[in-house]
């Protein structure tokens, strides 16, 4: 069984010899390493460079791109997986052990026929020194997870870390995570329908946290935000949650004693009424008072404060060359937004939105183009768009 590891990196020429090496002495040696450069301006060419000679190199597989966010990075290493199992290790993290590999093969090969397989993480600090063991809750394949993960504002209930299965991997965890930067353990293509999923008992991998970690930058944090949105304004459109706020208090409380595995919410199988309250309590939650300084946030507020209100409707033109953006492409949106190149479309789309408008017409052609548009702005699940002969 051959294990693909796609190592997205940027910026790591410090920590990816480690990464590297945590890979090169596993006792099982059925793998193979694709490492993604994303843009790096460092000496991460000249690190890798120097394993690629060692015994073991030539299993490892070094490409470079534009910088591009690590999701893009991962697909672009996708392209070159030949592996059963597919494995993303970050190049400032480490397997745990050397016998990872070895252990995750013998856990597979005694509890076949699972999608992913999910295991704890050991937490180091920035000099590699360990920190605690964090166990991940168990997995639960049911209808109170998704409804779950509504509660937890769209935020991850598990980690992004598993031993994928090709097909599945290639499937809706594309879809799910890569594309739209959701939770991979949820098809939301299948009404909510949560992936088979095999939690392990040992610990994967060595998770480095320190404050260049992804989320505690401000551009880290709107990438972040942008997948959690998409996932909550998916999921209102099957669940409601009675008594959201104080639900959500609730779970908190059970997830710092460690009792979040056996919390269930009280929720009902309906869309929700009270969208806009929902994605408001989930942005100040980031972001307190000033998302109003992102027009994207600001303008996604307003469209779930007006939606039910505002009964017009908008043709929109959408221009041949025009980029379109999927989860996975927040950061260049972002930066796009405040260079002041975002596409003029753009501008006039958020505005429409921002208005509450959820019926537009355009050209059939178009049609998928507008999908995936209103997709990354969060508002598909209730959009109504028709089709027009060009």
């Amino acid at each position: 069984m051959k294990i693909s590891i796609i190592m997205p990196t940027y910026q790591d020429a410090e920590s990816i010899g480690q990464s590297i090496e945590s890979v090169m002495s596993q006792t099982y040696d059925d793998w193979e390493m694709i490492i993604v450069n994303d843009g790096s301006t460092d000496e991460t060419p000249e690190v890798v460079a120097a394993y690629l000679g060692r015994p073991g190199g030539e299993k490892i597989h070094y490409y470079e791109q534009e910088n591009a966010d690590q999701l893009n990075a991962i697909k672009n290493g996708l392209r070159y997986a030949t592996g059963d199992y597919i494995y993303i290790l970050h190049s400032d993290d480490l397997f745990a052990e050397k016998e990872t590999l070895s252990r995750f093969v013998a856990y597979e090969r005694e509890h076949p026929g699972y999608d992913a397989y999910m295991g704890n993480q050991i937490l180091i600090d920035g000099e590699g020194k360990e920190i605690r063991l964090d166990r991940v809750m168990p997995y639960r394949n049911s209808k109170s997870r998704a409804a779950l993960l509504y509660l937890w504002l769209g935020r991850n209930l598990y980690i992004d870390f598993a031993f994928f299965r090709r097909k599945a991997y290639y499937g809706s965890i594309k879809r799910s995570y890569l594309d739209s930067n959701m939770p991979y353990w949820l098809d939301l293509t299948q009404k909510s329908k949560c992936l088979n999923v095999k939690s392990m008992d040992f610990p994967m991998f060595r998770y480095r946290v320190f404050e260049g970690n992804y989320i505690n930058n401000e551009i880290g944090k709107l990438n972040v935000i942008n997948g959690e949105l998409r996932t909550l304004t998916n999921l209102m459109k099957y669940f409601s949650i009675p008594f959201y706020r104080f639900q959500y208090v609730a779970f908190r409380a059970a997830n710092k004693l460690g009792l979040a595995s056996c919390f269930t919410p009280i929720y009902q199988n309906r869309e929700e009424k009270h969208k806009e309250k929902v994605v408001r309590f989930a942005i100040e939650k980031r972001f307190q008072k000033t998302y109003h300084e992102n027009l994207f946030l600001s303008q996604l507020i307003s469209f779930y404060h007006l939606y039910e209100s505002n009964q017009d409707w908008e043709t929109v033109e959408i221009p041949p060359a025009l980029p379109i953006y999927l989860g996975s492409d927040m950061r260049a949106f972002h930066k796009a937004l405040l260079s002041g190149n975002l596409d003029p479309f753009y501008m006039l789309f958020l505005e429409k939105m921002g208005k509450g408008i959820h019926l537009f017409y355009c050209k059939n052609k178009d049609v998928k183009k507008l999908e995936m548009i209103c997709e990354f702005f969060c508002i598909r699940p209730f959009i109504t768009i028709q089709g027009m002969p060009s």
